[in-house]
């Protein structure tokens, strides 16, 4: 049986859809941005129609599951990058007496000065 190129867009758009899950899941977040240009050619192509409702809510389907892997990558990434703000900040300073009643300042530099940063 021959597929239309409709027929043919619409099962290479859901393969793309399989192929972002897997690499969402496998935390491949570079190869992200491939994906999505294809994706973005099949969906502008206007031979692109799903005629049938059953496709459709697959492809429905696996797009928002998708999306929801995307979400909590991206929550993922700005978790990192906030975690390593931290540990470039360094603790917060600590307040503390001695046994004169004097204040005195603990922790007062931070981490990030004596850190050496190579490319």
């Amino acid at each position: 049986m021959r597929y239309s190129a409709s027929g043919r867009l619409a099962d290479e758009l859901e393969d793309l859809l399989d192929a972002e899950r897997q690499i969402l899941l496998c935390g491949n977040l570079d190869a992200i941005n491939r994906l999505t240009k294809q994706k973005t050619r099949i969906l502008d192509n206007p031979h692109l129609k799903v005629n049938n409702a059953e496709t459709l809510q697959r492809i429905r389907r696996k797009a928002q599951r998708n999306a929801v892997l995307l979400a909590a990558a991206m929550e993922g990434v700005k978790a990192a990058v906030a975690r390593l703000g931290h540990l470039r900040k360094g603790p917060a300073p600590l307040d503390t007496y001695d046994c004169h009643g004097q204040r005195r300042r603990l922790g007062d530099q931070s981490i990030a000065s004596g850190m050496e940063h190579k490319a």
